[in-house]
């Protein structure tokens, strides 16, 4: 059992998945944590997703929410979840259910002398444009930085202590902050560790990961990120 955890979730209009992630995080957190909290972001959302937040946060005083009236992108909504995080442990989790948050144990029992633990999928039910993104994405980031990583997903579980030294520089609208946060927290001398996890198709709402103007903004901060890190130094 954990000392203390935060579980956080970010979401942006996922209304018809928000509801099922919160009850199994609820459920989960009170398992494996002496003192829990779970800290919902709300990204800007156009739908219900802030007001289901609000409506689980009156019944469940573990709640934090933090509402974003303008949609701050993939490393913005984040960051403002391991900015804001209370606990020593902390756990990012996806708002669309393709990875069950009751696989947290699967996490901690990694957890014996490591410092991050990242969950790679065991398969991958989404469409071939994505695959390919993520191929190039990982395959680009291995070689500029060396981390050997088998995948860097939105599943991870961090020591707070180390996420206090992590400063983001990458640009809000890009998908960089873990592979940047990764990198810092190598350089920092954390102790990774890995582990398997199931993944699964969305049920509803849309994907994200394949607007071409956060690819591109991807790369470009990737490419920042080696310059400032690797050669510029």
């Amino acid at each position: 059992m954990l000392s203390s955890l935060t579980i956080t979730i970010p979401a942006h209009n996922e209304e018809l998945t928000l509801g099922t992630a919160i009850k199994e995080a609820l459920e989960v957190g009170k398992i494996v944590a002496k003192t829990f909290e779970l800290l919902l972001i709300d990204d800007g959302s156009r739908d219900s997703t802030g007001h289901i937040m609000d409506q689980y946060a009156k019944r469940h005083g573990e709640i934090n929410i933090l509402h974003h009236n303008i949609n701050q992108g993939f490393t913005g909504a984040i960051q403002s979840c391991y900015e804001n995080a209370s606990k020593h442990w902390v756990f990012l989790a996806p708002a669309d259910g393709q990875i069950h948050i009751s696989d947290l144990s699967l996490f901690i029992e990694k957890s014996k002398g490591a410092d991050v633990i990242i969950g790679y999928r065991k398969t991958r039910p989404e469409s071939i444009v994505r695959k390919i993104n993520s191929q190039l994405f990982h395959t680009l980031y291995r070689t500029l930085f060396g981390i050997t990583l088998k995948e860097i997903s939105t599943a991870i579980l961090w020591k707070k202590e180390i996420l206090d030294h992590i400063a983001i520089t990458s640009h809000p609208r890009s998908a960089m902050i873990q592979a940047e946060a990764l990198y810092k927290a190598k350089l920092l001398g954390a102790k990774f560790s890995e582990v398997a996890v199931p993944y699964y198709a969305r049920k509803a709402g849309r994907a994200h990961g394949t607007d071409p103007l956060m690819i591109l903004q991807t790369l470009k901060e990737m490419l920042r990120l080696w310059w400032e890190m690797k050669i510029r130094v």
